[in-house]
C-alpha cells in the first residue's frame, strides 16, 4: 500500500478500486456457468474445467482485493480533507459507521437476493448479480464526484514530473 500511495493519487485509487466491483459481480455467475458446462452426468467435473474454473476464480479474487483497497484508501482520504482534529474524529466515526452498517447488511441482502432469484429463477436466477452489479456501478460513478473535490497537494506537480524522468 505505501508503494501505491507513493505512486499514484489516493483519490484515484479510490475511483479505480470502486470501479473493481462491477466486474467481480460481473465475473461469478461466468464460475457457475463453467462449472455447470464442464460437469458430467455423474457430477463429475474434468480437469481441463477445473483449471479453468481455478484460473477464473484467482482472476475473480484479484479483482476483489483491488476493489478491496477502497477500504483503506477512503480513510486515508479523509485524514487528508479534515480541516481539524474534531472534523476529522466524526468524520472518521461517520466513514466507519457507514462501512461497518455495509459490511453487516450486505450478507442479508444479498444472501436474500440469491435465493430469492433462485427459487423464482429471476433472471435465469441471476438477479443477485444482476442488482449487485447496478450497485456496485452507481456506486462507482459516485466515487468519481471525490475527484472534483479534493485538494491539490502543493507538491502534487513535483511528483507528476518527477514520476515521469
Amino acid at each position: 500500500m505505501p508503494y501505491l500511495l507513493r505512486t499514484f493519487d489516493c483519490a484515484k485509487m479510490y475511483v479505480f478500486s470502486m470501479g473493481m466491483w462491477p466486474f467481480v459481480y460481473f465475473f461469478l455467475p461466468f464460475l457457475n456457468l463453467i462449472a455447470r458446462w464442464g460437469s458430467a452426468e455423474d457430477g463429475k467435473v474434468g480437469d481441463k474445467v477445473v483449471a479453468i474454473l481455478w484460473i477464473g476464480i484467482a482472476i475473480t479474487l484479484g479483482l476483489s482485493k483491488i476493489g478491496s483497497l477502497a477500504y483503506s484508501t477512503s480513510i486515508i482520504l479523509v485524514k487528508e480533507h479534515s480541516p481539524n482534529p474534531g472534523a476529522l474524529s466524526q468524520s472518521n466515526g461517520i466513514v466507519q459507521f457507514a462501512m461497518c452498517f455495509a459490511r453487516s447488511f450486505a450478507p442479508f441482502l444479498v444472501s436474500s437476493l440469491f435465493a430469492l432469484s433462485i427459487d423464482n429463477k429471476l433472471l435465469w436466477g441471476y438477479l443477485w448479480a444482476v442488482v449487485m452489479i447496478c450497485i456496485s456501478t452507481v456506486s462507482g460513478i459516485d466515487a468519481r464526484r471525490i475527484l472534483s473535490h479534493r485538494r491539490r497537494q502543493p507538491h502534487e506537480e513535483w511528483q507528476m514530473t518527477s514520476r515521469h524522468l
